[in-house]
């Protein structure tokens, strides 16, 4: 599972989706921290192959009847049939008349559950359903993947970022040039001090095989000439930073305590570990934990498309 709740979605009532859709957006942010994507179908002659292709939903809502003729329940089996074992709320305003035929018919859906289509009590069902779907995932396995999959794309697009930014301000060359050679510089005494302090101590072997690769010019080094280029744009007026957005004048500091250290730290920790360590603390993996890491994830790639929007304008 990702930071993003991915949800397909069968009802034909335009009004009445509208309305929910708000709501179930507005409490998996408030919740949990989720971003949330809804793919609307109708459910008129569905081709289940869709879903084959691209079947990476948390969760399929399906009205019972819909009104091209359709029933929740042959779409349900369709996806069944076709080995798609992705959770199922079936919905329905006569809700016992639903659960009554339901059970007569196929006893065996598996994965599926009952909601009554009646306001508190569809959202009840609903997020009792989410609540289980998320616990489900909320292990250092998934935490790893997600968060070191958001951030290995963060990396990306701020080399990304750089490399436009040199395009769009030639008249800055050269105080670029110096921060990228001084960044440089920092990073080759930095690895020559690390390697002369592991062969001098006793344990020089251990020490050498547990260093982490040192790159020419990692995301630290980045983040600088990013931050001395964010300077140089705001101090020109050529952008500005709205008060949302405030946390981009320290985006290199908010950046390496909020996202790299704890990136660092998943990705030393084994698939049964329960705790990470960051900065000397030692912290569980549990849901707060991941909720927090799914809101920086936003709040980063918001910050990083508001900075590629601004700066792709220039």
């Amino acid at each position: 599972m990702t930071n993003i709740f991915k949800i397909l979605w069968f009802e034909d009532d335009s009004t009445w989706f509208d309305m929910e859709s708000k709501m179930i957006r507005r409490e998996l942010k408030n919740i949990y921290g989720f971003q949330t994507e809804i793919k609307r179908e109708y459910g008129a002659e569905y081709d289940s192959e869709k879903l084959r292709s691209d079947n990476s939903f948390d969760l399929i809502l399906m009205d019972y009847k819909l009104a091209a003729g359709n029933t929740g329940e042959r779409i349900v089996n369709l996806i069944r049939a076709n080995a798609i074992l992705t959770d199922v709320v079936l919905y329905s305003s006569q809700h016992q008349e639903m659960v009554d035929a339901l059970k007569e018919k196929n006893p065996l859906i598996d994965g599926v559950f009952f909601a009554d289509r009646k306001g508190e009590l569809f959202e009840s069902k609903i997020f009792d359903v989410i609540k289980k779907i998320v616990r489900r995932s909320e292990d250092i396995v998934n935490l790893r993947g997600f968060f070191l999959d958001n951030t290995s794309e963060f990396e990306i697009r701020i080399k990304e970022l750089l490399k436009i930014c040199w395009d769009k301000l030639p008249q800055y060359h050269d105080i670029l040039t110096e921060s990228m050679v001084s960044v440089l510089e920092n990073s080759l005494l930095g690895r020559q001090k690390a390697v002369n302090e592991i062969k001098q101590d006793p344990n020089v072997f251990n020490l050498a095989n547990n260093e982490t690769e040192r790159f020419v010019i990692g995301i630290t080094g980045r983040l600088t000439i990013l931050s001395r280029t964010i300077e140089i744009l705001i101090d020109n007026k050529m952008i500005t930073i709205p008060s949302d957005f405030e946390e981009i004048n320290c985006f290199k500091s908010q950046y390496i305590k909020e996202i790299n250290n704890y990136r660092i730290a998943l990705s030393h920790r084994k698939y049964d570990d329960t705790s990470i360590t960051v900065n000397k603390q030692i912290i569980t993996v549990d849901a707060a934990l991941h909720q927090k890491l799914r809101e920086r994830a936003s709040k980063f790639d918001t910050l990083l498309s508001y900075l590629e929007e601004c700066i792709t304008a220039l």
